[in-house]
C-alpha cells in the first residue's frame, strides 16, 4: 500500500513539473527607425517560474546608444510564475543602422539582437533653398503724449495749492483748551508720589517729570511731551514765571541722567527734586 502512495506522488510532480511554465525572456522596440536624437523604448520582458531563482538583468550601456532613462521593474504574480517587464529608453547621436545586441538573461535565455536605423531628418534635394534673408526694419510705434496731459495736471494743482492754500487752519488755542483743574490735580499727584514707596528712581523721576509735563501742556498750552528737555527749558524761561529756574533746570537734567543713564540718586535728592517741581507748577500758576 504504502508502495502505491509514493508512486503516485511521484506521478503527480512528474506530471507537475512536465506542464509547468518554463521561463523565457523577450526583448522589444516600439521604433527600429529613428532621426537622430529621437528617444525611442526598449522593453524587457521575462517570465520565472515561482521555483527557480533568477535574478534581474542590471544593462548600463549599449554601444552607439545613450540611455535616457530605466523604469522601474514592473512585477505581477500569479498561481504559478512571476512576470517581469521594465522599459528603457534609449536615443542614438551616431547616424547608421546600430544593432542592439543579444541580452543573456540567464543560462539558457536571451534576446534576438535588434537592428535600429538613426539618420538624419529627410529633406527634398530638389526644393529650392531658402536663402538668408535681409533685416527688415521695425517700424517705430507712435510716440504717446497722454502722459504729458497728465503732467501738465499736476502741475496745475500744485500750482493752484500754492497761491490758494487752505483756509482750514486750526488755532493752537482751539486745539487744546485750558484745564482749570489740572493745578490741584498736579499738586495732588505730587503728594501721592511723595508718600509712595518707589524703590525704582527710574519710575519716580518718570512720575515726577510727567506730571510737570501734563500741567504745562494743560494748563499753558505747551507741547510738552513732543519736546526735549532743553527745548521745554527754552520754553519755560520765556514764560518769566519761575523764580529759581536754574534750579528746576537742573532737576530736568537729573531726570534725564536717570532714566537714560540709569544714574542712582539719593532719596534725598529725590525729595528735593519733588519741591522743585511743586514750587515751579505753584509760581507759575500764581503770575498772571
Amino acid at each position: 500500500m504504502k508502495v502505491q502512495y509514493y508512486l503516485l506522488v511521484f506521478l503527480l510532480l512528474s506530471f507537475y513539473i512536465s506542464f509547468a511554465q518554463p521561463a523565457s525572456f523577450s526583448a522589444s522596440t516600439d521604433k527600429q527607425k529613428i532621426i537622430i536624437g529621437e528617444p525611442f523604448d526598449l522593453t524587457l520582458k521575462a517570465t520565472i517560474p515561482k521555483n527557480e531563482n533568477i535574478p534581474w538583468l542590471t544593462i548600463d550601456k549599449f554601444p552607439h546608444f545613450e540611455i535616457l532613462n530605466k523604469a522601474k521593474i514592473d512585477t505581477q504574480i500569479n498561481s504559478e510564475v512571476f512576470l517581469l517587464e521594465q522599459k528603457i529608453t534609449l536615443t542614438s547621436w551616431d547616424s547608421g543602422k546600430w544593432p542592439i545586441p543579444s541580452i543573456i538573461f540567464s543560462k539558457n535565455k536571451k534576446s534576438k539582437p535588434i537592428v535600429v536605423d538613426v539618420s538624419f531628418s529627410s529633406f527634398n534635394p530638389a526644393q529650392d533653398y531658402h536663402d538668408v534673408k535681409d533685416i527688415l526694419e521695425v517700424p517705430k510705434a507712435e510716440k504717446e503724449v497722454w502722459y504729458w496731459y497728465l503732467i501738465g495736471a499736476i502741475l496745475l494743482l500744485l500750482l493752484f495749492l500754492l497761491l490758494f492754500p487752505s483756509k482750514k487752519k486750526k488755532k493752537e488755542d482751539e486745539v487744546v483748551k485750558p484745564d482749570e483743574n489740572i493745578y490741584k490735580t498736579s499738586l495732588l499727584r505730587l503728594d501721592k508720589l511723595k508718600e509712595s514707596d518707589t524703590a525704582d528712581p527710574k519710575i519716580y523721576y518718570t512720575e515726577l517729570i510727567d506730571i510737570f509735563r501734563d500741567y504745562l501742556f494743560k494748563r499753558k498750552r505747551i507741547q510738552s511731551f513732543s519736546k526735549t528737555t532743553d527745548d521745554l527749558a527754552i520754553q519755560v524761561s520765556d514764560l518769566q514765571q519761575v523764580n529759581n529756574q536754574q534750579l528746576l533746570f537742573q532737576t530736568l537734567r537729573l531726570s534725564d541722567l536717570v532714566k537714560f543713564a540709569r544714574f542712582k540718586p539719593a532719596v534725598s535728592e529725590q525729595t528735593e527734586s519733588l519741591e522743585i517741581i511743586r514750587e515751579s507748577i505753584i509760581d507759575i500758576e500764581n503770575v498772571k
